[in-house]
């Protein structure tokens, strides 16, 4: 999926991912969205961004062999990349990783095979992942009280410890126990100060 045409302007990519949930999150370009998923392993809840990256490359392969054949007068009646890969965990990554396309097509085996090599080797994405793409990144900090895009979801953060609720009241129960003895030890030296007898009955 080769994007460079000289004779307009080079397109440029903008896409902007934010998080909606604590699970899910929305890509949105050119007014078209995409969810995914960005709690791991939990197929459930849609495309994980492995599985976003390897649907990008199978659609640049796609939009090769569509455009090409188009221009080389190729017959094509159907076309499809199947990825199959597994998680690789330290560190992280696909490893290994196998596609095969399938070309429905009555074109000869020669004319189809130049096809699927000009389609997996040249294209915007397929030359980021075959090659490496090296992006530079920038964090953006802002107060956290900062107004949140819509439909953005800001992150629980967790309680902060303290004393135990029943801690806290059994303290202000003793508390108020002792003020409450002191209170009657007063009442009842009042009371014998204003009875002299009280002493001798």
């Amino acid at each position: 999926m080769s994007e460079t045409n000289h004779a307009t302007a080079v397109p440029r990519f903008h896409v902007e991912v934010r998080r909606t949930s604590e699970l899910m999150a929305r890509a949105e370009a050119h007014g078209q969205t995409l969810d995914l998923a960005i709690k791991g392993g939990d197929p459930s809840l849609g495309f994980t961004a492995p599985e976003a990256l390897l649907a990008s490359f199978g659609a640049c392969i796609l939009s090769g062999i569509t455009r090409d054949a188009a221009e080389r007068g190729l017959q094509s009646d159907h076309a499809e990349v199947v990825f199959d890969g597994v998680k690789h965990i330290d560190p992280l990554g696909i490893d290994p990783l196998a596609y095969r396309v399938i070309i429905h097509s009555p074109e000869s085996a020669a004319a189809l095979q130049d096809l699927y090599h000009r389609a997996t080797t040249d294209g915007a994405a397929t030359n980021a992942l075959l090659h490496g793409l090296k992006p530079t990144g920038e964090l953006v900090i802002k107060p956290a009280g900062a107004d949140v895009p819509a439909g953005a979801a800001r992150s629980r953060s967790p309680r902060r410890p303290g004393r135990p609720p029943r801690a806290r009241r059994a303290g202000a129960n003793t508390t108020q126990a002792n003020d409450q003895t002191q209170r009657n030890a007063r009442g009842h030296d009042q009371s014998r100060s204003q009875d002299p007898d009280q002493g001798r009955k």
